[in-house]
C-alpha cells in the first residue's frame, strides 16, 4: 500500500546505521528502521516499540525530529497536507509580486530622490565634521578638536 507523502527523501545519518548494527535481533532493526521512516516521511510518533527498538528510536529523536522540523520549515507545508499559498501576486506585473520591488518613478519623481539623498548625505558629513571630541581630564573638563586631542595627549606624554 502506498502511503501518501510531500516528502521526496532525507538524510539517513551514519549514527542511523551504527545504532542500527548494534541491536541483534533483526525484526528489532526493521522495528527501528520502520519508526524512522515513518516520522520522516509521514511525520508519524512510533508506537508499541518493543525496549530495543524503542531504546534505540529514543537516542536518535533530537537528531530525526531536527530533520523533520527542517523540512516543515524548508518547504512551508506539512508532510501530508496541502503547502501554505504563495504571497498574492501583483495583477500588474508579469512575472508576479515582488515585495522588494517599487513601481518605477518618472524621470522627475527619480531626480527628486536623488537630490534628497545628496542633500541627507551632506548633512551627515557636516555633522561629522562639526563634531567635537569630549576628553575628561582629571584637572579639567573641557571640549576640543580631535586633532587638539591627539597633541594634547602628545604633549603629556612627552612633559612626563
Amino acid at each position: 500500500m502506498k502511503k501518501p507523502t510531500r516528502r521526496n527523501a532525507f538524510n539517513f545519518l551514519r549514527s542511523y546505521f551504527d545504532v542500527y548494527n548494534e541491536i541483534p535481533d533483526p525484526l528489532d532493526k526493521l522495528s527501528f528502521i520502520d519508526a524512522i521512516i515513518n516520522k520522516q516521511f509521514l511525520n508519524e510518533d512510533p508506537e508499541d516499540l518493543n525496549f530495543i527498538p524503542n531504546l534505540s528510536y529514543e537516542s536518535q529523536r533530537h537528531q530525526i525530529e531536527k530533520s523533520v522540523k527542517g523540512w516543515l520549515r524548508a518547504n512551508k507545508t506539512e508532510v501530508m497536507s496541502d503547502p501554505i499559498p504563495n504571497p498574492p501576486l501583483d495583477p500588474m506585473s508579469d512575472i508576479g509580486y515582488d515585495p522588494n520591488s517599487h513601481p518605477s518613478l518618472d524621470p522627475k519623481e527619480e531626480e527628486e530622490e536623488e537630490e534628497e539623498k545628496e542633500e541627507v548625505k551632506e548633512k551627515v558629513q557636516g555633522k561629522v565634521k562639526s563634531r567635537r571630541t569630549r576628553v575628561v581630564d582629571n584637572d579639567y573638563n573641557k571640549f576640543i578638536e580631535p586633532n587638539d586631542c591627539i597633541q594634547n595627549l602628545l604633549d603629556k606624554k612627552l612633559t612626563m
